[in-house]
């Protein structure tokens, strides 16, 4: 598994958008797919994470959006969130996001662990009316809204994993 550097330049920025791939998932189902597809390899990242952390990362929105969070963004934070909700669920995620130390990843993952946990959270997850937790940042969110956001989550960090075939 390869990476890009960790501070990359405006224009090594511009190439790493370039090479992402395009995707976009209407289900749960369709990111568990793609994850599969990651999983089996061999794959290269251009970020600064390997394929199983953005794998981890994304299960860790998903676990949260099922049990709840035991954390509120800052009150503007929130309402700020709650007037661009469906710019989040409807449209790509862009670059440059700090992550929450809650959701970073484990340096030490392994894909195998990686893939297994997810496997299981999506299944979780996919049941009627699991996800209904509100949002730290978003607010109140309906199981349909969730899972918007986990697709357009799961498009944006997945896309920075080339080389695995998309379903």
């Amino acid at each position: 598994m390869s990476t890009l550097s960790a501070s990359p330049s405006q224009s090594d920025t511009n190439a790493v958008d370039a090479a992402r791939r395009e995707l976009r998932f209407e289900t749960m189902e369709n990111i568990l797919a793609d994850a599969e597809s990651i999983a089996a390899g061999p794959a290269t990242t251009l970020g600064n994470w390997t394929a199983a952390q953005n794998i981890e990362h994304v299960r860790l929105l998903v676990h949260m959006s099922r049990v709840g969070a035991d954390f509120m963004m800052p009150w503007p934070v929130r309402v700020l969130g709650r007037l661009l909700k469906t710019r989040f669920l409807r449209s790509s995620f862009k670059p440059g996001l700090k992550t929450a130390d809650v959701f970073q990843p484990r340096a030490d993952i392994t894909m195998d662990e990686a893939i297994a946990a997810f496997r299981t959270e999506i299944g979780l997850a996919s049941e009627a009316g699991a996800m209904l937790e509100p949002s730290p940042f978003l607010g109140k969110m309906t199981h349909e809204e969730w899972v918007q956001l986990h697709c357009r989550h799961a498009e944006h960090h997945f896309g920075y994993v080339v080389g695995a075939s998309s379903p």
